[in-house]
């Protein structure tokens, strides 16, 4: 929840700070609440290829799962390009 205009006024006084200072981070923490736990997104010019994101908690064995698949990709990748 954030304060309406003249309780942020407020505040600023309040605590003898200008209220840029007190809303600095705003914005960045709102387009952080906004990251998606889950992306793929195809990579530009590379057919078959994708960005993949994932942010989320998960058991240590899912993500070892997770890495070893990753690292059987990246060494059958580079095994194709040689």
């Amino acid at each position: 929840m954030f304060p309406d205009p003249r309780s942020l006024d407020q505040l600023a006084v309040a605590l003898n700070l200008p209220v840029e200072e007190l809303t600095q981070n705003l914005v960045e923490s709102a387009t952080h609440k906004e990251e998606p736990e889950f992306e793929i997104r195809q990579v530009v010019g590379h057919p078959g290829r994708a960005w993949l994101r994932v942010n989320r908690i998960v058991t240590m064995d899912q993500a070892i799962k997770i890495a070893t698949i990753l690292n059987t990709s990246a060494v059958t990748t580079e095994n194709s390009n040689n």
